[in-house]
C-alpha cells in the first residue's frame, strides 16, 4: 500500500486543496463516493487500471520517477555472486520445468 500512499499524497498535492479529493475521485473514476473514501484511507487498493489513469489524467509521475504508462518495469533482484558457477547454475534454474 505504500504505492498508494505516496500516489494518493501526490495527487492531493497536485490539485487544490478546496476540492473535496473522494468527489473529485468518484467522478473521474466512476466509483461511489464510499468507494473512493475507502480508497483514500487505503482500505481497498486502487486497480492497475485506476493508477494508471489517475497518474494520466492528473500528469502524476509514479513513485518510481516516470510516467506510470511508460513501457518500462521495475523489479529487484538477487545479485549474482563471485562463484565461477553461480551464472551457469543461474540460467540452469531459468530453464528448468
Amino acid at each position: 500500500m505504500e504505492f498508494q500512499r505516496q500516489l494518493i499524497q501526490k495527487l492531493r498535492s497536485s490539485i487544490s486543496p478546496k476540492i473535496n479529493l473522494a468527489e473529485e475521485l468518484a467522478d473521474f473514476l466512476d466509483i461511489s463516493a464510499d468507494s473512493a473514501y475507502r480508497r483514500l484511507r487505503c482500505e481497498t487498493a486502487f486497480t492497475i487500471d485506476e493508477a494508471i489513469a489517475i497518474s494520466d489524467h492528473y500528469n502524476l509521475p509514479d513513485i518510481m520517477g516516470g510516467s506510470l504508462n511508460a513501457k518500462t518495469v521495475s523489479f529487484r533482484m538477487n545479485p549474482l555472486s563471485n562463484n565461477e558457477n553461480s551464472f551457469s547454475d543461474y540460467l540452469r534454474v531459468l530453464f528448468q520445468d
